[in-house]
């Protein structure tokens, strides 16, 4: 009987320690990072602005791909009117103009593409105090990207509210070129999600839309 007790009591006295090191409970909140930018009036603005570049773009690239199409048509017909070394001349120089053509454009798509993401960065922290509002009216010490988290309750989850705040507080916030001037630190304070780099905006895929002219 006396193994028996001991065998009982055990688990008793571990419970105990156990219970004498308990952490005390920090709230912690979670938010769907892609619904802020995808459901606010303000990041709904941006993706309008970034979207209207990119189909400016398209059609830049169409009617270069247009010009250049012609150009080369007008190169075909006068073959026979010179002799191969001059049109050789004209066929190098007009490949060199197409090459100079596509890495422009090609350029341009990185640059819109960059602006995208640069575009998120500021948004968020262009809204990193309201977040940071809301964490302290929830007596939270921190707010997760819910996608980083490996369990939660629903409860947790600010989403909503936080979308109803930042557009009662900005509206459709500011245009792009305002939203991108330079500003001392890029950084906000409150590290309102984990450290990673926001996803790009959508951006429309312009390539198919590049100078498709072959040298």
């Amino acid at each position: 009987m006396a193994a028996l007790s001991i065998a009982v009591m055990a688990p008793s006295g571990l419970s105990a320690q156990l219970n004498a090191f308990s952490l005390p409970e920090i709230p912690v909140l979670t938010i769907q990072r892609e619904r802020l930018y995808s459901e606010t009036q303000f990041g709904q603005s941006l993706s309008r602005e970034i979207a209207e570049r990119g189909r400016r773009l398209a059609a830049e690239n169409r009617r270069i791909e247009q010009e250049l199409a012609i150009e080369e048509g007008e190169l075909t017909d006068i073959r026979e009117t010179m002799t191969p070394e001059e049109f050789r001349d004209l066929a190098d120089a007009f490949d060199v103009k197409v090459t100079g053509a596509r890495n422009e454009q090609d350029q341009k798509i990185r640059t819109l593409t960059q602006l995208s993401e640069q575009a998120e960065r500021r948004f968020l922290f262009t809204i990193a105090p309201y977040m940071q509002r809301l964490m302290i009216e929830k007596g939270a010490s921190v707010i997760l990207d819910r996608r980083a988290v490996f369990v939660s309750a629903d409860a947790s989850d600010v989403t909503l509210e936080a979308i109803a705040r930042i557009d009662e507080g900005l509206g459709e916030g500011m245009p792009l070129e305002e939203l991108l001037a330079p500003i001392e630190d890029d950084t906000p304070e409150t590290e309102l999600l984990p450290e990673q780099m926001p996803e790009p905006l959508p951006v429309p895929n312009l390539g198919q839309e590049q100078v498709p002219i072959d040298n």
